[in-house]
């Protein structure tokens, strides 16, 4: 069993532009922002390994990844405050992975 975490400086930089073409004239809001955030990672790997012989086992597990803190892409569209003239982005996504690992092992 292995568990790992970390923290991290999530810094992020977005710049935003939104013309709209009209019969009297281009207007056109532009902004960026610039924002700081603690990211979070946190990795949890379980295995069982069976041997085999000498050189060869197998290997069966668990593994999960957290991630929190984030700058998601999905979370970035926010037109009112480019509108504004203020635009900012959400630094607070988060993400789980996990999966079932196999496999098989030869040792030199």
């Amino acid at each position: 069993m292995r568990i790992k975490t970390g923290l991290y400086d999530n810094l992020g930089k977005a710049e935003s532009s939104i013309q709209k073409t009209s019969a009297t004239g281009n207007p056109t809001w532009t902004g960026s922002h610039t924002g700081n955030r603690i990211a979070f990672v946190g990795d949890f790997e379980f295995e069982l390994i069976y041997r085999l012989t000498d050189r060869w086992s197998t290997q069966f597990g668990y593994q999960l990844l957290w991630l929190e803190g984030l700058t998601l892409a999905d979370r970035q569209t926010q037109f009112g405050t480019i509108l504004a003239g203020n635009p900012t982005f959400d630094t607070g996504g988060g993400a789980w992975f996990n999966g079932i690992t196999a496999g098989i092992r030869f040792h030199w």
